[in-house]
Parts: structure tokens; C-alpha cells; sequence
């Protein structure tokens, strides 16, 4: 069994790809979102069926390298098990928030750490025993950790929740473990899952005792958004020489960013993209060339190649908003004009020069 799992440790490593360590995202507030259910069809010997619903909230300030924030997370679990004349139902209800920090020191991997409080209730009945309740408080951890295997399409995690509840009868407590694989849509601020993984149940919260470890599948989405990743004044007087800019006039959007070695655009570049595009509809009659750049990383012509792919990525999302194709052309300059060479998300931006009024 220990082989067999390193085998597969050995097996991810290999095939996860190493990207270079360029400069995270600046400082932002990040806002994240996740929600997902479990069905519980079980033929077991108390026949346990029912759904467990799950919200949660994440907020913080900082890069992408680290976040530090807090997290509230609810678990609603509706159960009916057993067999007359010991069938019973009810439901449990866990309230989390932690103070949790999330670091990524590589481009694709991340952790995050969480530590706070829970607030525990449950109500069961049954003809038997008539209704129980119980009721306490206790702590609460986080322990994740993500890696990135296709950018912009799949990411694993290991997600990992554990509560110590204190009731009046004792201790409880309960854990959460899954594996996580998140899909991206089109979309890199948002994702789909599945996952499956391992829970308990809150032993003292129940009409009777539940000592097993359960497996369970569940399905859910999460949104992950980044707001102003840069000085809203270097925005502003960008977009204003754009808008006012004669023949011959360079603009340079350093907030026009792309993941490394790629393409596609980060979610945080769409603000300034849509207010671009809204300038180009004001200023009908001019007409642009619009550059890629990228950092001094890797041979020259795969540099040019990605640039021009950059600048064409921008062309195409300016075209979905309005913009004529015939207005807009696009070249591509590698890593010719980076900023002393240096690895740096500043050196994967784009350029609008202005070629004719």
C-alpha cells in the first residue's frame, strides 16, 4: 500500500508542470466563493440516506503569493437512517470561521491554513426515543493543498477540515478530507468540481453512536476574483493618453497581463480591457496596432511566436465587444523591449500605438 502511494506521489511530480518563478500579482483584496453537496444513499445496516450542503466564504488582502484573511463556512447535513421501530431523522448544522492564511510559492501550487471556531447543533427524532438535541462549540482547522496540472483547465487539491466540538456529553469530533479536481470553463475566476472524499460523524450529536468513516462523492463550484490589481491612478492615465492620444502615440497597459508562457489572459485584465474597448468606440475613425511583449525567458522565436499570440488574444476579445477587425493589427515583439531582462509580469503586457486618426 505505502508503494502504491508513492508510486502515485512519484507519478504526479513527474508530470506536473514547472513554470518559471516570476513576480506574483500585486497586493489586492481577493474575494473567493465556494459551494457543494453530498448526496448520502448508503445501504448500510441503518439504511442512511440524505443530502449535506455546503457554503463557503473567503476574504483577504494581498498577492497571489500570500493571502492572509478569514473564512466562513457552513455545513447543513439532513439525515434519515435506520429501521422502524430505531428510524430516525433530523438534521446538524456547522458554522466555521477561521482566520486563514493561503500561500503559493510557485506558480502552480498553493496552500491554505485556517484555524478559528465552530458552532455545533443538531435536532433528531424518533418514535423510540422522542427528539434529542445537542448543542456546543469547539475548533475549527484548515488544512489545503492545490496543484495546478493543465493552467487554465484542471487543478488538484487535497482539502482537509477538522472540528472538536464540546457538548454536554463529551467531546465530538468530526472531519472532512477530499480530492479535489476543479475544471475551469473558459474561465480562470471560476471553476466546476468533483471530488471524493472521507467524513465522520459527530458522535455524541445523534441519537446513536456513528463510528465509521464514510465515503462520500460530491459535486460544486467555487469563484475565486482578484479587485484592483493595480493603482487605479496608473489606470486612469492610460486610458485617458489612449482616449486622447494622436497618430503615433504608444500606450503601454502593464494591466494587461498573461499567464506564463501562455496566451490567455488573467480574470483581473478584463476591467481595463472593456473601458479599451470602450475608448475605441468613442474614437470611431482611429484605427490601432496592438503589441505583445513577453520576458526574456526562452529562446527568441518561441518569444516572438507568444507575443504576437498575446497581441491576438486582445484583438479577438476587443472583436467579441465591438470592435471592428479592420481597425486593429497586431505585432509581435518577444522580449526585445522587457525591463531589464528581469522576470516580471510588467514585461508580459501589451501596447495600443496609434496609427491613424
Amino acid at each position: 500500500m505505502k508503494g502504491s502511494i508513492l508510486a502515485a506521489i512519484l507519478f504526479l511530480a513527474a508530470h506536473i508542470p514547472i513554470f518559471a518563478d516570476e513576480t506574483h500579482d500585486q497586493s489586492a483584496f481577493r474575494l473567493a466563493a465556494d459551494a457543494f453537496a453530498i448526496p448520502y444513499l448508503i445501504e448500510t445496516e441503518e439504511n442512511m440516506a440524505g443530502v449535506s450542503l455546503n457554503g463557503s466564504v473567503f476574504f483577504g488582502w494581498g498577492s497571489k503569493a500570500f493571502v492572509i484573511g478569514g473564512e466562513v463556512w457552513e455545513h447543513y447535513l439532513s439525515l434519515n437512517a435506520g429501521s422502524d421501530p430505531l428510524h430516525y431523522n433530523g438534521a446538524w448544522n456547522i458554522l466555521r470561521a477561521t482566520a486563514t492564511l493561503r500561500l503559493a510559492p510557485l506558480d502552480w501550487l498553493s496552500f491554505k491554513l485556517g484555524l478559528g471556531g465552530a458552532w455545533f447543533r443538531s435536532a433528531f427524532s424518533s418514535d423510540e426515543v422522542g427528539t434529542i438535541s445537542r448543542e456546543g462549540a469547539g475548533i475549527s482547522a484548515i488544512a489545503e493543498v492545490s496543484c495546478t496540472l493543465i493552467p487554465s483547465l484542471l487543478t488538484l487539491s487535497l482539502r482537509n477540515r477538522f472540528d472538536l466540538v464540546f457538548l454536554a456529553d463529551g467531546a465530538a469530533p468530526f472531519y472532512y478530507g477530499g480530492l479535489n479536481a476543479s475544471f475551469y470553463p473558459g474561465a480562470d475566476w471560476i471553476a466546476l468540481y468533483v471530488e471524493a472524499g472521507l467524513q465522520t460523524f459527530i458522535q455524541q450529536g445523534s441519537p446513536r453512536e456513528h463510528d465509521e468513516v464514510m465515503f462520500v462523492l460530491s459535486a460544486g463550484v467555487k469563484i475565486d476574483i482578484a479587485f484592483s490589481a493595480a493603482p487605479v491612478n496608473a489606470v486612469e492615465k492610460q486610458l485617458q493618453e489612449l482616449k486622447t492620444g494622436g497618430t503615433g502615440k504608444t500606450v503601454s497597459f502593464e494591466t494587461i497581463i498573461f499567464y506564463p508562457d501562455s496566451p490567455v489572459l488573467k480574470p483581473e485584465s478584463f476591467p481595463v480591457m472593456d473601458q479599451i474597448a470602450l475608448i475605441l468606440k468613442e474614437r470611431k475613425t482611429i484605427t490601432v496596432e496592438i503589441r505583445g511583449h513577453t520576458n526574456d525567458l526562452g529562446d527568441a522565436k518561441d518569444e516572438f511566436d507568444l507575443s504576437l499570440k498575446r497581441a491576438e488574444t486582445v484583438r479577438e476579445y476587443l472583436i467579441r465587444k465591438g470592435i471592428a477587425l479592420a481597425r486593429m493589427k497586431c505585432a509581435g515583439l518577444g522580449s526585445e523591449f522587457s525591463k531589464n531582462l528581469a522576470i516580471t509580469e510588467a514585461n508580459r503586457k501589451v501596447e495600443f500605438r496609434i496609427m491613424s486618426e
